[in-house]
């Protein structure tokens, strides 16, 4: 399948930005300019976007910027630019760059256009505007975002829900409430949403009404972590209420069932946290999880449990205060609950290994791989090449798709293909590198994931974006 272009890569040349435009000089702080975004998709109708810019010069000049393309209108303000582009009414992407000046710091911002009757659809949403990690069902039919608003005190937030049908663009809005606090968790018929409530509560909505979330006796806190396709399961977590310890649930047709746990954790010891589920797949009979004191992986499925972790680790002698212990290195899952491919049959984390010394012991320190684990042939494989990168998720094939440093990759054990070129590989679509895939339908035709940039207080954040092939 061939695509048009949508957007340039990635050439952002800037550091980092400790205070915004001032007049004193620092001759500790080096010239720098900060664009809140690197990359963006205008829709071919025309609109119009607002970028924001920190900066700073040791000479006390203003930051400039130069663009030169005559369906771009750009006007500078204080600490942002306006950017609105006129409606595209030729037959192939627009394309610019947008460069930006403060001393001797220069940042680029990569920009495009689409037209009329583009085969597909890319849609950026709002830097900031939607929330932060964008969260997809489990074959990439719905979004799940939010848009947050502060009351009159300046303090509360009120959250408003928000879902996206990635095949259509329709966006349905949900009653705000200052109780929300992000989104958990959506499902792919788009009937069913988890909220955060504060920091570690739960809200279910059903047809955008709240629903109890019922709990056998003995437990408290229920929170909804993952879908099946149709809703039917849902799989999650609870507290037990004499000893505060987690315990996995799985809700079918919202009939709660607690699912076992490894009698100790990784260390051997008893627990303190407990465990949790985290996702399932399309069909609900494969659930995934961790124990919570070592995070060490767990899965459940028609056999009952599996201690993954556990059955895969490897011994290290460790050199600790004189003597020699051993530990184990092994595969690790925290809180993700997107990291399982629809079939089930594969999850995407991370192997938690030693440092191994020249005499051939290990150090305290550890180093992370990505691994991925095949439910199926109950075999792990770790990317003992790709030291450091993260991987999110893998899809039915077994692909992983992960990053590092900002940048999105797809791996394997061969290596790590950079997501521009596997994009323009597989669907001859140009997209920058500062993206992360986080979903991939199993048809192939949705995708969702982040893209990595800088708010306004110079901080990393994650904002959401997808792509359906029409």
């Amino acid at each position: 399948m061939k695509i048009d272009k949508i957007s340039s890569i990635f050439l952002l040349g800037a550091a980092l930005v400790t205070s915004a435009v001032s007049c004193s000089k620092d001759p500790l702080q080096e010239d720098s300019i900060y664009p809140s975004v690197s990359s963006y998709t205008f829709e071919a109708a025309g609109e119009t976007f607002s970028v924001y810019v920190e900066a700073y010069s040791q000479s006390g000049e203003d930051w400039d910027y130069a663009c030169d393309a005559q369906w771009l209108t750009v006007e500078k303000r204080a600490d942002s630019l306006i950017l609105t582009a006129l409606p595209n009414d030729t037959e192939e992407m627009r394309e610019t760059s947008l460069r930006l000046v403060s001393g001797e710091a220069d940042a680029e911002i990569m920009l495009s256009q689409l037209y009329d009757k583009f085969p597909g659809s890319f849609v950026n949403l709002p830097s900031g505007e939607y929330g932060y990690q964008t969260k997809f069902s489990i074959n990439g039919h719905f979004a799940g975002a939010y848009v947050g608003e502060y009351l009159s005190d300046g303090m509360t937030q009120e959250i408003t829900p928000i879902l996206i049908n990635l095949e259509t663009g329709e966006e349905t809005r949900f009653e705000a409430s200052t109780e929300y606090s992000g989104i958990r968790a959506v499902c792919d018929n788009g009937r069913m949403v988890s909220l955060t409530e504060g920091s570690v509560g739960c809200i279910l909505l059903v047809d955008g009404q709240k629903t109890e979330i019922p709990i056998p006796s003995g437990f408290e806190n229920p929170v909804v972590t993952g879908f099946s396709a149709d809703g039917n399961i849902m799989v999650g977590y609870a507290k037990e209420s004499d000893s505060y310890a987690y315990h996995p649930v799985k809700w079918t047709g919202m009939e709660p069932e607690i699912l076992d746990i490894p009698e100790t954790d990784m260390q051997g010891e008893d627990y303190f946290q407990g465990a949790m589920a985290r996702g399932c797949s399309a069909d609900g009979s494969i659930v995934y999880g961790s124990e919570w004191d070592t995070q060490g992986f767990v899965y459940w499925d028609s056999e009952g449990m599996h201690f993954a972790a556990k059955e895969t680790c490897e011994m290290r002698p460790i050199e600790y205060m004189g003597m020699t212990i051993e530990m184990p290195a092994y595969f690790r899952k925290t809180a993700e609950g997107y990291s399982i491919s629809q079939n089930g049959r594969y999850v995407a984390g991370t192997f938690i290994d030693y440092v191994a010394g020249e005499d051939g012991k290990y150090e305290t320190s550890t180093t992370e791989y990505p691994a991925v684990y095949d439910t199926e042939a109950d075999e792990l494989t770790v990317f003992w090449d790709l030291g450091g990168y993260s991987a999110f998720f893998a899809d039915n094939e077994g692909r992983v798709f992960g990053g590092l440093a900002g940048y999105g990759y797809v791996l394997s054990e061969s290596g790590a293909v950079p997501v521009d070129e596997w994009m323009q590989a597989e669907y001859g679509v140009e997209m920058s590198i500062d993206r992360y895939i986080m979903n991939l339908s199993d048809d192939g035709k949705r995708m969702g994931g982040w893209r990595v940039e800088m708010n306004a207080s110079s901080q990393t954040v994650f904002t959401g974006w997808y792509y359906a092939v029409k």
